[in-house]
């Protein structure tokens, strides 16, 4: 069959090949412009897994249909070089470790489309009026937020002697891993992310295309550090905590001016905005809950992939590289990883009621519109479907162990999960109380 294709010159300056089947292209660049195009501002139904499946560099694609839509190779103050930022996009995703189930580059895609969301609200672009360059340096930094992610936290490798990783970011490195007790190891995986990023923005060169002067390029870093190190997790509390001080303020303030013509809103208007900025990259980073449900679930399995892969690698590295006197000091301090039975409704509904709802309810005060809204609904549902999915594993497990579950034997378990699944082994084994080594 003679398929024809038309060269047409886009809005955009573009020549490109229009394929009316859209199967020409090896990248189907058609079907993942019009995926884009139709999730782009979508705050719960982007699907970065589809995107993938279209396209052969997913992130390059995403971050030039990004730039592109923010106007960045628009002739004006600030036109970027397309090649620039396509070489920057590249040289991203390539230091990204795809053997990662889910610190790769798709997830760093679906925390930059989510950032992408929240920062176009009015709250944001009103109140603070972001120029071209600052929302360029936001929307990079969300997309080397985890560059060069090793697959494991900052305590596996403090704890088994991953000096290498470290002397470039950490000098008490050594003595840290001596006594815990003795300082704070935080940051030092965003450091290395903040170092990775800054320093492939600064190679690039892109900075001397724009003609920044020096006050910019150091203002130009520095925000792309500290939202980087706003992702750490050692901080989330203390940034919810002070987001709901500042709301309680706001609101005692809106209550003693209600009989004033005072804007209710000065709660808000008095917020800084790199706090701002860093409570929606946070959101964004922890965002796959408020994702609709087959997304939602799929980045759980991901999650949970990892740190059972973490899990594992800790068991061999005790076993193996620790001394007894060493593991009685770590003992405890594996709280990142995740063991083998371990089910993912019970991970996911922790994680959401203790992490996700707390922040997205602050973010959806802050910033009170129809897509906090919808994101904040879709968090609740999909929380209740996790619920709903733990409680049906507990009775499925209940049935099929039955009232004598605590009192089977190893073997008499054993024999009995001959015949199931490694995931339904994994959850049955909650509820025995044995030994696992007695039986493995």
């Amino acid at each position: 069959m003679n398929v024809q294709v038309e060269v047409r010159l886009q809005e955009d300056g573009y020549r490109r090949p229009v394929d009316q089947l859209g199967v020409l292209d090896a990248s189907y660049f058609g079907s993942a412009e019009l995926l884009l195009r139709r999730q782009i501002d979508s705050p719960c139904r982007f699907d970065v897994f589809a995107l993938d499946r279209l396209v052969e560099q997913p992130m390059h694609q995403f971050g030039m249909f990004l730039f592109d839509r923010c106007g960045f190779f628009q002739a004006g103050s600030l036109c970027m070089d397309p090649v620039i930022c396509a070489w920057l996009l590249q040289r991203t995703a390539g230091l990204y470790q795809y053997r990662n189930p889910y610190h790769n580059q798709l997830h760093a895609i679906d925390v930059t489309q989510a950032f992408y969301v929240m920062l176009q609200q009015p709250g944001i672009q009103h109140k603070f009026h972001l120029n071209k360059l600052e929302v360029f340096t936001t929307l990079l930094a969300a997309l080397c937020h985890d560059v060069g992610h090793p697959g494991c936290t900052t305590k596996y490798l403090c704890l088994f002697n991953h000096d290498h990783f470290f002397k470039a970011y950490n000098d008490r490195f050594r003595e840290l891993r001596k006594d815990d007790s003795k300082g704070d190891i935080q940051f030092t995986l965003e450091n290395h992310h903040t170092r990775m990023g800054c320093s492939l923005l600064l190679q690039s060169g892109l900075m001397e295309t724009l003609k920044l002067t020096e006050q910019q390029r150091m203002a130009t870093v520095q925000l792309m550090s500290d939202l980087i190190n706003a992702t750490d997790m050692d901080r989330h509390k203390s940034l919810v905590e002070k987001f709901q001080a500042d709301l309680l303020r706001a609101e005692e303030a809106r209550q003693a001016d209600s009989g004033s013509n005072s804007e209710p809103n000065r709660g808000h208007k008095g917020t800084v905005k790199m706090d701002l900025l860093e409570l929606i990259i946070k959101c964004a980073d922890i965002g796959n809950p408020f994702r609709e449900w087959p997304i939602c679930s799929a980045w759980a399995e991901l999650v949970c992939q990892e740190f059972y892969r973490q899990g594992d690698l800790e068991n061999v590295c005790r076993q193996r590289f620790m001394s007894s006197e060493d593991l009685l000091k770590v003992q405890g301090v594996f709280t990142a990883s995740l063991k083998r039975d371990t089910q993912v409704p019970q991970v996911q509904v922790n994680f959401i009621t203790i992490f996700v709802l707390p922040l997205i309810q602050v973010y959806a005060q802050v910033e009170a519109t129809e897509s906090s809204r919808a994101i904040q609904q879709t968090v609740e549902q999909n929380l209740q479907l996790w619920r709903n999915a733990e409680l049906h594993e507990q009775e499925e497990d209940y049935q099929l162990l039955g009232p004598r579950a605590d009192l089977l034997s190893p073997l008499e378990l054993n024999q009995m999960l001959a015949s199931c699944s490694t995931t339904r082994m994994c959850g049955l084994l909650l509820g025995a109380r044995f030994e696992l080594s007695a039986w493995h």
